[in-house]
């Protein structure tokens, strides 16, 4: 049974592999039936250099290359310049939540495109300033698409007539043949004032020690008791005083009666230690 399902199995494989392929189709089907929408090339072309005054001729070419003609709109919006020719532009109100404004001047155009046709605009502006003026692209509307072109800059140069009309851009660095650079401003810095030593500080005093008094340096006077002794000891043992002065006994005060305590123990000690020793 194993063997018969391999064997199917092969054979259905032979079948499809030797099966018949539909061919390719033909090249000349592919991109041949046209779509019907647009496909413009919108070039601009301009100077690259003027004089501030003269003219500055600008052209648009739009190049159909689509299979079907088309109606285009071609708007131009100008800025920063003077429009020559034509010589009236148009201007569009601008409505918002925030009020109406008017946006930068521009012209139009409704051309016709054949299918393959180019078609050319020229028209001409004057700058306003000299300096850099940037002509942005142009906007050509067909078949509802949008289609831009390049921009186009232009340096506009000063008129050197010596005199510097900066109501038109003219300074020194746009126009310094006509115009005088303005003074450097002094960098160098203000010199520092010294802080005067005051004159006025009081004199440190003297610090003067204060004079010892006599009780201070006095010695301490001893209390003199009239017992007789030879020394110390003699005063010591029968209780007449702490110091043997001048062959009478006396007490001394903070010479002796600080350590007499401990001097009482310290000999009970040692005598106990003695009658220990004997006992043993």
């Amino acid at each position: 049974m194993k063997k018969a399902l391999i064997i199917f199995s092969l054979l259905l494989l032979a079948g499809a592999c030797f099966a018949d392929v539909p061919p390719p189709p033909e090249a000349s089907s592919y991109g041949s039936q046209p779509t019907g929408k647009a496909e413009l090339i919108v070039v601009k072309t301009g100077p690259s250099e003027i004089t501030i005054g003269e003219n500055i001729n600008v052209m648009i070419s739009i190049t159909n290359e689509g299979l079907a003609p088309v109606n285009a709109t071609v708007t131009e919006y100008l800025a920063n310049v003077n429009p020559v020719d034509p010589a009236t532009a148009n201007y569009i109100d601008y409505n918002s939540s925030q009020g109406t404004a008017v946006l930068p001047p521009y012209y139009f155009w409704d051309v016709e495109l054949q299918a393959g046709g180019k078609h050319d605009i020229n028209y001409t502006i004057a700058a306003k300033t000299v300096g850099v003026l940037s002509i942005g692209p142009t906007d050509v509307y067909a078949g509802g698409m949008k289609f831009r072109s390049n921009s186009v800059t232009v340096n506009v140069l000063c008129d050197e007539n010596g005199v510097c009309d900066t109501s038109i851009g003219e300074t020194h660095l746009t126009c310094p043949s006509d115009c005088a650079a303005p003074p450097e401003e002094d960098m160098t810095p203000a010199p520092l004032n010294p802080i005067p030593y005051p004159t006025d500080v009081p004199t440190p005093k003297e610090t003067v020690e204060p004079t010892p008094t006599a009780e201070a340096t006095a010695e301490p006077t001893p209390t003199v008791w009239e017992h007789a002794c030879n020394t110390t000891q003699d005063c010591i043992d029968q209780g007449w005083g702490n110091e043997c002065m001048n062959g009478h006994c006396a007490y001394v005060d903070d010479a002796y009666r600080p350590c007499a305590p401990f001097i009482m123990v310290l000999a009970g000690g040692l005598f106990a230690i003695m009658l220990y020793s004997r006992k043993n």
